[in-house]
């Protein structure tokens, strides 16, 4: 790819098909420091090639940091990517849309870190399961819409997202309900995200609501004042951490568990 691409330095827009191995990533990634869009949804990643370093010997997967810190705008990954790697966009503050592949079954640890200009995520039905802080740090995220194979969201993994007013859930999802705005568990038991920019300053949590998710409101700086319901029996971790207008909220007799840390 290097000798392809020699003397495509100023390049801003680049599509490409076919094989690459880490050695081609790294070149992009390290040379072509114009690049403003980049399209690999026709690549297939193989083992082969170094990258920072170390051999790489996995197919249809990418690096650690793979992207990390260049200065795209938009991205669009392969469609076989089995998943998109720990810390892949990290610091890519220039990161406004990113296509994830058909096939990706994951999305790992601070994938999109501290991307602070991405609007939107699709993630698509593919996926399952979204990393640790994979969209932590993305304060210009406003909408969030997941997919129907979606079935674990690990912690902070949309911690300081203050601008994230929207979240869609695909209606066969047999994990996660969204209602109005608002992820819940299937069931309606669990309240999961609380959107930092959701409009309101008052909410009521809905009756059947057993439990309060680790994160679920944290840092929202808009919220005045909760009601909790009778039946409600714990809120965990962080729950209301750094809520820093919240003035009022009840503590039904029901409550079992209030973890430590939950305010």
């Amino acid at each position: 790819l290097a000798q392809r691409l020699v003397a495509c330095n100023l390049v801003d827009s680049l599509t490409l098909k076919g094989v690459m191995n880490a050695s081609d990533l790294e070149y992009i990634k390290k040379s072509l420091k114009a690049l403003s869009h980049l399209n690999l949804k026709e690549v297939q990643m193989v083992a082969g090639g170094t990258f920072n370093g170390k051999e790489w010997k996995l197919d249809d997967r990418m690096p650690f940091q793979a992207l990390s810190g260049m200065s795209i705008s938009s991205a669009v990954l392969p469609d076989a990517l089995k998943m998109v790697p720990e810390r892949c966009f990290e610091g890519c503050d220039k990161l406004q849309q990113v296509k994830i592949g058909s096939q990706t079954m994951g999305i790992q640890a601070g994938s999109f870190l501290d991307c602070t200009a991405l609007k939107e995520i699709v993630v698509p039905d593919s996926v399952k399961s979204i990393g640790m802080a994979a969209f932590s740090g993305c304060k210009a995220l406003s909408r969030v819409s997941l997919g129907k194979s979606m079935n674990r969201i690990w912690n902070f993994a949309f911690w300081d997202c203050s601008s994230l007013a929207h979240i869609t859930v695909h209606k066969d999802n047999a994990n996660f309900i969204a209602q109005d705005d608002i992820l819940f568990s299937k069931d309606m038991q669990s309240l999961l995200l609380y959107p930092a920019a959701k409009e309101g300053v008052t909410y009521q949590v809905p009756q059947d609501v057993k439990e309060i998710g680790r994160e679920s409101f944290s840092a929202n700086k808009l919220i005045t004042e909760l009601s909790l319901p009778e039946g409600l029996e714990s809120i965990e971790i962080g729950a209301f951490a750094e809520c820093s207008s919240l003035r009022k909220i009840n503590i039904p007799q029901s409550l079992t568990t209030l973890s430590d840390e939950a305010l």
